[in-house]
């Protein structure tokens, strides 16, 4: 019962935290269409998507990863959660390395082909300091999710959408000249604030809650490595999937005869706005999802199978209930929710 309890009690901050998140995120895009237009709106969504698989890339999904194989740690008798910690970072820094070192060559072919012809080289050079941090803080995060703290990691998320939107906003009211190099500068130049103030938050937190575990670390790096490397190809598959399609839309626009700023403000419009939109609901079940996979794995590793089988049957039917309601909600209430959006309203002719 009372773990049971603190499932529901970290589902509900996980997704109080993401609400909150995904509704600034959206007023945010709001602001950065009015001050920078749409097209800087599309430079946001595609350098969130390359940032998004380079990410992938330079830490192995590191979040799941250590939140798994470190709750599988604290199901064992004598494990030593700290000792899978360090494994991740250290994974994570190796590929961040070599990830690095190849966006920084290639960063003009990728400007030039990923973002539609769009000249960003010199901002696209900064994104190493964006992959370092974000690789560590991804560890940090699973280790305060699969220890039952997930109201750290939340404040983690808070402090760096923070720290990012701050940073976007005073730099957006700052420019003057507001061309494609400058609003891509922005947006990495966000993200590396958001990650290194986030970063220090958890890294404090930890630091300063660290206990020495008494037990001997039951994985070696290798096989840490060997475990994570799986799930890894599942994710890049994900985001290479998802990378492509993104590049591929202001491609294929201009190929009908939109110019380049328009073709990225038209993906802007439906990236940044009509899809967080529609999947706003889906903030619940991805709460969920991140808790569940700690609590499989700490039960995987006692050895309690019943538990496993409750927690998939119950999460299979509250889903299947949720994902109706949810539909239901989009179908009755689109309209409204499109004006309310700017987007309009859609009367029969």
């Amino acid at each position: 019962m009372i773990i049971r309890s603190k499932i529901i009690r970290d589902t509900v901050i996980l997704t109080v935290m993401q609400l909150i998140l995904d509704s600034a995120a959206l007023l945010l895009n709001v602001f950065i269409t009015k001050n920078l237009g749409t097209s800087a709106i599309g430079i946001l969504s595609l350098m969130g998507s390359f940032l998004g698989f380079a990410g992938i890339l330079s830490n192995g999904n590191a979040f799941l990863c250590t939140s798994r194989l470190i709750s599988e740690e604290l199901g064992k008798p004598k494990g030593d959660p700290n000792g899978i910690l360090a494994h991740g970072i250290k994974l994570c820094l190796l590929l961040s390395a070599a990830v690095s070192a190849a966006v920084v060559i290639l960063a003009e072919p990728v400007s030039l082909r990923f973002f539609s012809g769009a000249h960003m080289t010199a901002a696209l050079r900064k994104m190493p300091f964006a992959l370092v941090t974000g690789a560590v803080t991804a560890c940090l995060k699973g280790y305060f999710n699969a220890t039952r703290r997930a109201a750290v990691s939340a404040a983690g998320d808070i402090t760096e959408f923070a720290a990012k939107c701050v940073y976007i906003v005073v730099m957006t009211l700052m420019t003057g000249n507001v061309t494609e190099d400058a609003v891509c500068g922005i947006m990495i130049g966000g993200v590396i604030a958001g990650n290194a103030v986030s970063l220090i938050f958890l890294g404090t937190v930890y630091i300063k809650n660290y206990h020495r575990s008494q037990g001997r670390c039951s994985l070696s790096f290798r096989r840490y490595a060997a475990f994570s490397f799986p799930i890894m190809g599942g994710s890049i598959l994900t985001a290479v999937l998802s990378s492509t399609n993104d590049a591929l839309i202001p491609i294929c626009l201009r190929q009908y005869g939109d110019s380049a700023g328009r073709a990225l403000g038209e993906f802007g419009v439906f990236e940044g706005i009509v899809i967080p939109t529609l999947f706003f609901p889906s903030v619940v079940l991805c709460s969920v999802s991140g808790i569940i996979v700690s609590e499989a794995a700490r039960a995987r590793a006692s050895g309690n199978s019943e538990r496993i089988r409750r927690m998939t049957e119950r999460l299979k039917a509250c889903t299947l209930m949720f994902s109706v309601f949810a539909a239901a909600v989009l179908m009755r209430f689109g309209s409204v929710i499109g004006e309310l959006l700017g987007g309009g309203h859609l009367r029969d002719e």
